[in-house]
């Protein structure tokens, strides 16, 4: 019987999985591309013979993907470059692997807000705009998603992660959203001007954070002031890259 095929989400990346003889084996191309490793084949030749294989059960069209095991796994993260492999594995091996072995699946429904949440979250939108001309409302709905899509870094809003929820709601409660930006606007070339460096070091500050992962140094700290701080901060960057470049163009 073919293994069956169980798929998770490491951020907007998926990686394939499945059980071989009760052991977990991950797609090597999917891998490699969550750690920015561009050359699969290029990555595997220094595996040895047992920590990786073909996927001889494969049934789609050209070559057999291949198939590296744990061991393998750990030397393709010891090789990227890419600041989330850290995170990478230590999700993989506290969250993904234990799920895996203990119920031959991973459930991502569990840690993410899933439907519900989305729902929840298309009410309060919906709630919000309502008040809208109708002739407005689908766009500011396509921003105000683009937005929460951003500031959670996820590529549809049922991905956001559960614990996630309630801040999803309060960054929709307070984040209204603007009207363009166009020639007609009544602010002045001073104020575009000042408008542009205020979106520019909102991008700057977000990142610093990526660059030094500011929320784990804020959170070993402790520091409730610390945090809050780091919210405003994603969420006053999120709002900023929607307008920088309509800004950057009056600017210059």
């Amino acid at each position: 019987m073919a293994a069956h095929i169980i798929p998770f989400q490491f951020d907007t990346q998926e990686i394939r999985t499945l059980l071989i003889d009760e052991q977990p084996w991950f797609f090597a191309m999917d891998v490699c591309a969550a750690l920015d490793l561009r050359d699969t084949n290029k990555a595997l030749i220094g595996l040895d013979d047992d920590e990786k294989c073909k996927h001889e059960q494969y049934s789609g069209s050209g070559r057999k993907p291949i198939l590296i095991n744990e061991s393998g796994l750990y030397s393709l993260i010891l090789r990227s470059r890419k600041t989330e492999a850290r995170r990478f594995k230590k999700w993989v091996t506290a969250e993904v692997l234990p799920a895996i072995r203990k119920y031959g699946y991973y459930d991502i429904s569990s840690t993410t807000i899933g439907t519900d949440g989305l729902h929840i979250l298309h009410e309060l939108i919906g709630k919000k705009l309502k008040r809208l001309p109708s002739a407005q409302q689908r766009q500011a709905r396509s921003q105000l998603w683009g937005l929460v899509h951003t500031r959670f870094n996820v590529p549809r809003a049922e991905l956001i992660p559960a614990d996630e929820l309630n801040n999803a709601c309060n960054f929709i409660a307070a984040c209204a959203p603007l009207p363009a930006i166009t020639t007609t606007s009544p602010l002045d070339s001073s104020d575009c001007t000042n408008l542009y460096a205020l979106c520019h070091h909102m991008q700057a500050l977000r990142q610093l954070d990526r660059q030094y992962h500011l929320y784990e140094a804020l959170s070993q700290l402790g520091s409730p002031a610390g945090k809050a701080m780091y919210s405003h901060m994603v969420d006053g960057a999120a709002i900023a890259g929607r307008y920088l470049e309509r800004l950057q163009q009056q600017v210059h």
